[in-house]
Parts: structure tokens; C-alpha cells; sequence
């Protein structure tokens, strides 16, 4: 019973990796990658015997680490292929260490019921900004996007904070913070997208308004730059 209960609560093969990781308690870079995919594929066994469902993500996922474990176990590799081994190894543990962060926090939001426990000491970047309305926004988007909808695998960028960066830029001049976080298909791209927001917002390509809408900052033309230095002369 308990590991069908544990079986059960994995969303996606980046979840079951932080498990994974995390019940060994020694720092990622110290685990064998052979070990790492044996235990990944025997748990999918387990899902398949338990009659779970296991998605072309699951599968995906497990060539990929086995992939990676045949190259670890060649007796040599060349110095183009130890270098592309080791850049796939250390994209794995990046990927895994970004969802272990943004999973806590997640979890963290959503076992809030009152909304003033929600830690945001945000003052410095949001001057004008209530915290409080600022965390129901956040646990509000969370509660509306379904967790289960989307499924992650290693080498998907989709919700990098710096894609999302990227598209926030691209795509908006001015945009409610709620409106572009209710778009999110799960739990983890509403975190990224709040922490790209939060990046945006520290390298002063956007700000937040007193309404919460997010909206960029205009860039300044040499005209624009003489125009104020000559109001700040005449005056």
C-alpha cells in the first residue's frame, strides 16, 4: 500500500526524479547515474504492474537516463563525447534541482489557507504594492490551474524562467500580473512565471503598477534623454 501511494502521487517523471534524489539525502552530483536510471525504470515497471498510467513523458524520460548510463559505463569515451556526457549529465541535475525548488514552493503556497502567512517580502520591488493582495493573486492562480495537466520531461525548456522572460518581453507592453498568471497549464508554470516576473522587474524591464498590472518600462531615446535635461535646466 505504500508504494502504490507513493506510485500514485507522482505528476510527472521530473517528480519521481526529485524523489528519487531526495530519499538517498547526499547532494545530486554525488549520485551514480546508472543507479539513478535503474531506480527510474523500476518504478515504471511498478506503475505498469499496478496497471498506472504511464505516459510517452515516463517512457521518454527513461531512454534519456538510460542513454546516459551507456555512456558512463563505455570503458572510454572520446574527448567530444565525454564533454557532451558530462553537459547532459549536469542539464539533468540542473533540471532536477529547479523543480525541487519551485515544487517546494509551490506546496509551501498551497497549504496556506490565510493568505497573511504568505511570506512575500517583496517592499523593495513592489513599492507601491499591497503584499497581501499580491499573495491572493499568487494563491489564487494557483488554486484555479490544474495540476495535472501538463507533464514535464528533462529536456523540455518550455518554462525556463528565462524563456518565459523572453516571451513576457515579446509579447506584452502591459498585461494584468493575475490575467498572466491564470493563462499557466500547472502549478510550476505559475511559480516560473511569477519568478520571471520577479526578474524582469529586478533588471527594471518592467514594473508593477498600483493596480498589479505588469508594464514595461520604456526605453529611453537620446531625444528622450536630452528632453529632460533641458526641463531640468530651465527649471
Amino acid at each position: 500500500m505504500e508504494l502504490l501511494f507513493k506510485l500514485e502521487q507522482f505528476e510527472g517523471p521530473l517528480d519521481l526524479l526529485v524523489y528519487l534524489v531526495q530519499k538517498k539525502q547526499i547532494d545530486i552530483r554525488q549520485l551514480s547515474i546508472s543507479q539513478l536510471a535503474d531506480e527510474f525504470v523500476f518504478y515504471l515497471k511498478q506503475m505498469e504492474q499496478l496497471n498506472l498510467n504511464v505516459t510517452s513523458e515516463f517512457i521518454a524520460t527513461a531512454a534519456y537516463l538510460l542513454e546516459l548510463k551507456s555512456k558512463s559505463l563505455l570503458p572510454t569515451l572520446s574527448e567530444r563525447e565525454q564533454k557532451e556526457y558530462e553537459r547532459s549529465k549536469e542539464l539533468l541535475f540542473r533540471k532536477i534541482e529547479e523543480y525541487a525548488r519551485l515544487k517546494e514552493l509551490v506546496e509551501y503556497v498551497s497549504s496556506k489557507e490565510n493568505v497573511d502567512e504568505y511570506p512575500v517580502k517583496v517592499a523593495h520591488i513592489f513599492p507601491k504594492v499591497d503584499e497581501r493582495k499580491l499573495a491572493r493573486i499568487v494563491k489564487a492562480a494557483l488554486q484555479e490551474v490544474d495540476v495535472k495537466r501538463k507533464i514535464y520531461i528533462i529536456k523540455k525548456e518550455k518554462y525556463s524562467i528565462e524563456k518565459v522572460m523572453e516571451e513576457i518581453e515579446q509579447n506584452y507592453d502591459v498585461i494584468h500580473l493575475y490575467d498572466l498568471l491564470r493563462q499557466s497549464e500547472s502549478r510550476y508554470e505559475v511559480i516560473v512565471k511569477f519568478l520571471a516576473v520577479l526578474e524582469l522587474i529586478r533588471f527594471e524591464k518592467f514594473i508593477i503598477d498600483e493596480k498589479l498590472r505588469l508594464v514595461k518600462k520604456k526605453t529611453k531615446t537620446p531625444g528622450d534623454v536630452h528632453a529632460k535635461a533641458t526641463e531640468n535646466f530651465e527649471q
